[in-house]
This record gives structure tokens, sequence and C-alpha cells, in this order.
């Protein structure tokens, strides 16, 4: 026997029983299986189905949940695409997906999903549609949208973070366009062809509009220092004021041109010093039965101020609730400075000996030169020095310029390093004389 109960409000759960009744009365009542039972129809189609294109190779189908959901949450989407309208390929593997929905507040929530296309057929039409399901029928495929698969700009960098590196610096970072259904739903990729470079904005006005300072960084780079102060040398930079409140902007470059532009959230600042960043530990190795070692590199940041001191923790708990066992090393820190000049000559040569009898000294030597077709040579040696840093600045107004850095030192487990910066013109490396003597 079967009975049919009209007049049930849509989505709404009744418990049903049924009892038997005879000269006696009623007897004990059965209960309905599932229960309770929900009256439910085929949800409508989901809304807002458009298409647009990544690149020459994806293309991206969004949507947004149906008005009515017959009933019951949604709990899956199926996207289908083909290169016919009638969507003859519509259940076949590699021109359909399904999205599982996680999360049930569907009001406002744009959904999205990104197919590849191949580019050797890029200039074909692709259409799309998209069916909600919510666990009794499909919705009906009503609604179908239409796109092109073509080369574009960049979508927006990812992750754009800003913060005060001291009173006097600010750092970005960012990582590279990407296309992340779960992350984003708008425009983002690099259009299909490859990031050129980034350009920087910052200002102290909002709009960009003082006017804001303009910095191009390659295409490598995921980070960028403005202004702060060096944690080696100590020197700081001028570039921006000292408690100043600034904005920040960057857009990516392609073959196509600028891409869609990310401005950081918040002003920075006012800027303030603050405490050091964490030191790079190198690594930690036994060198004895009750011995270990602990190699570590300056911090990137010294908040505004003068590294003083380390603190060497250990613990034999890996959260370091014991509480933790310390040493302290004191970082020495001296600045001597010494300063020749001449007047223009076509042969000047200046020699400087410094002799710091230190452990983890910094040796800083810098030259200005205004001059057309120079040579500048600068060099530094020490002896018997441990964990020892030597930087060479140079700097000149010049063209087609040659400077020759050279490394000599005694072979104690040493480790040279060299690094070249240029702020505005490309470096040419020549092979770099590294000498350890025996």
């Amino acid at each position: 026997m079967e009975y049919k109960l009209d007049d049930l409000e849509n989505g709404v759960a009744y418990f049903v029983r049924i009892r038997n009744k005879n000269a006696k009365g009623y007897g004990y009542a059965a209960s309905a299986s599932p229960s309770p039972t929900t009256p439910m129809k085929r949800p409508s189609s989901p809304t807002s189905i458009t298409m647009s294109s990544l690149s020459n190779s994806r293309i991206r189908i969004s949507w947004q949940a149906p008005d009515h959901n017959g009933g019951s949450s949604i709990e899956k989407y199926v996207v289908q695409w083909d290169t016919d309208p009638s969507f003859p390929s519509a259940w076949i593997n590699g021109f359909y997906y399904e999205q599982y929905v996680e999360v049930q507040d569907e009001n406002g929530i744009l959904f999205c999903h990104t197919f590849a296309v191949d580019p050797a057929s890029a200039s074909r039409a692709r259409y799309g549609r998209v069916l909600a399901y919510n666990g009794y029928k499909w919705s009906v495929a009503e609604t179908s949208s239409m796109a092109h698969a073509v080369v574009g700009t960049p979508g927006p960098v990812r992750n754009f973070n800003a913060f005060a590196s001291s009173s006097i610096g600010i750092m970005l970072t960012w990582d590279r366009p990407a296309i992340d259904d779960k992350e984003t739903c708008d425009y983002a990729g690099d259009g299909g062809s490859v990031i050129t470079h980034y350009v920087i904005e910052y200002d102290e006005e909002a709009e960009f509009s003082s006017p804001a300072t303009s910095v191009t960084v390659p295409s490598s780079a995921t980070e960028f220092r403005i202004g702060g102060r060096d944690v080696l040398s100590g020197s700081e930079s001028s570039i921006l004021k000292a408690g100043g409140t600034y904005y920040a902007r960057i857009v990516p470059f392609n073959a196509l041109g600028p891409g869609v532009i990310e401005t950081f959230h918040s002003a920075i600042g006012p800027l303030v010093d603050d405490a050091p960043t964490a030191p790079f530990i190198t690594g930690a190795f036994p060198v004895s039965a009750t011995s270990v070692r602990v190699n570590w590199d300056t911090p990137s940041f010294d908040g505004g101020g003068v590294i003083e001191e380390y603190l060497v923790e250990y613990d034999m708990d890996s959260n370091f609730g014991n509480p933790p066992r310390n040493t302290s090393i004191a970082a020495v820190s001296e600045v001597h400075t010494v300063q020749v000049g001449s007047d223009e000559s076509d042969l000047n040569v200046h020699v400087i000996r410094a002799t710091v009898a230190v452990t983890n000294e910094v040796q800083s030597i810098k030259t200005e030169i205004e001059g057309v077709d120079e040579v500048q040579k600068n060099s530094t040696t020490c002896d018997d020095v441990t964990a020892e840093v030597q930087m060479i600045v140079t700097t000149a107004v010049d063209t087609n310029e040659e400077q020759v850095v050279s490394l000599v030192a005694d072979d104690i487990d040493e480790i040279q390093l060299l690094r070249l910066e240029s702020d505005k013109t490309p470096i040419q490396l020549p092979l770099v004389p590294v000498t350890c003597q025996q």
C-alpha cells in the first residue's frame, strides 16, 4: 500500500509513522525509513555562468549557486565544456569536472574551474555549462557560455606583503602570478606569456600622486627592500623619511604590457625600529661526545640598531619550555673611517691599510669617481681572522666602466663569497680570481 502526502513545505524535514486499527483500537506505530524525510525537487540551474580566457592554453568557467536548491543543500557541481554548443562530449572524460561543495552557505560565493586547452586549437571557440546536484536530482542545463583561449597580460602577483624593517626601511614580498582555483576566481596567471619584470611604486599618498617613486625589478625577484639599514656595514639609506607612512603597489609585465595592479591593503607605518629578525642557522652538528657546534649568519634585518649580542639557547625539549639553558655571545662592532681624495689625474693610486684584531668584524671600502673610461681596483686582505666579512662598494658616474675585485686568503677551511649588484645597468660578470695560498 502507498499514500502520497501532499501540500508539504519544500525543504522541511518530516517524521512519518503508520498505525493499524481494528475493533480494539490503534496498535503500535511503525516509523518510516529513512526518517525524517524531506520533500525535494530538482534544483534550479546555477547562475552567473561566465567563461574567460586566462591564456592561450587555459579557460576558466565561473558561476554562482542556484536561486533554489530544490529543498536540500547543493552537494556538487559538474562543469562541462566542448567545441560544439550541443555538448556531444558532455560526460566523456576530459570534457567534464565534478566539484564538490565544501561550504554550505552558498549565498554570494563564486565558484570556478579552469580547464586546459591545446594551444594549437586555441582559436576554436569553447562552450561551457554547469549543472547542480542536491542529492536528489541534477539541475537542467539551461545556460551555457563561450570563450576563445588567447594570450593576455598578466594577472596580479599573489600574497603581496609589506612591513617596516626599521624606522627608515620597508620590505616587500610577493609570489609570482599563478592560476589557483582554490585561491581566487579572479583573473590570474601570467597570461600565457613569460613575466619580463615587475614595477614597484611607493608613495606617502594613498593615491600615489606625490608623484610616486617607481622601481623596476627583474622577473626572478620575489622581494624588494626599500631604504633601511645594512646589517653588515651599518650604512643607512635616506630614501624614506624616518617614521614616515607609505603605500605600495606592484604590477607584473609580460610581452603584451602591464598586468593587474596589486596594492597593499593598508598603510605601511608609521615606520619604527623594532627587534631584529631571526638569524639564519646554517648548521648544528656534534664535534665531540659532549659538544655541539652551531653555525649561523646575521639576520636579514637588525630592526634599525646595531646587533649587540646573540643568545644561543639549548634544551632537550623542542618547545624550549624547561626553561632552556643559554649562553650569550657578544657581537663586536667597530667603525674606523679613512678618507682619501685627489684632483683629476691620468693615474692615481691610493693605498689604505686597516688592521683589526677582533672577531666578527666588518671592513667596508667605498669609492666614488666621476671620470671617463677609468679603471678602479680595490683589494682587501686579512690574516688569521674568524668569520670575517669584507665589503667593497664602488660607485661611478660613467659608462663602459671596469671594476676588478680580487680575493686572496690563506686556505684554512675558508669560504669566499662574491656578490655583485647594480641598481641601473646590467652587470657583465668577468672571471673573478679567487686565490687560496697554501
